[in-house]
C-alpha cells in the first residue's frame, strides 16, 4: 500500500513536471502552486490529512515515514537547532522546512 502510494505520487509529479516543461523552464514553485499540488494529492488520499498545519500529516501526504523518530531525523538533517524532544516546536519548524523544500523542488519533484 505505501509503495503503491509512493509510486503513484511520483508518477503524478513526473506528469506534472512534463507538462510544465512544455511551457517553461522549471523554477521554484510559487506558494500557490505548492498548495494546489498538495491539495490535489490530499483530495486523492483516502485518509483525511491536516497537511496544511501538521508536519506528521504532510509527511504522510508526501509518502514519507511520519513517526516521531523519523521526523526528528528529518529535522536534524534539515538543520533544526532546537531541542529534538520539544516535538511541538520542532514540528512547526519542520512543516515550514518541508513546504520550503517542496517549493524549491527538492521534495515532491
Amino acid at each position: 500500500m505505501i509503495l503503491e502510494t509512493i509510486i503513484r505520487v511520483i508518477c503524478e509529479l513526473v506528469d506534472a513536471a512534463r507538462a510544465r516543461l512544455e511551457t517553461k523552464v522549471l523554477g521554484p514553485r510559487t506558494p500557490e502552486e505548492v498548495h494546489r499540488v498538495l491539495a490535489e494529492l490530499a483530495a486523492k488520499n483516502p485518509e483525511k490529512l491536516d497537511w496544511e498545519h501538521s508536519a506528521t500529516d504532510l509527511c504522510k501526504l508526501l509518502g514519507f515515514d511520519s513517526n516521531l523518530e523519523d521526523r526528528k531525523a528529518w529535522a536534524a538533517k534539515l538543520g533544526w537547532r532546537g531541542d529534538l524532544d520539544d516535538s511541538a516546536k520542532m514540528n512547526i519548524w519542520l512543516h515550514g522546512q518541508i513546504m520550503k523544500k517542496v517549493a524549491e523542488r527538492e521534495l515532491g519533484k
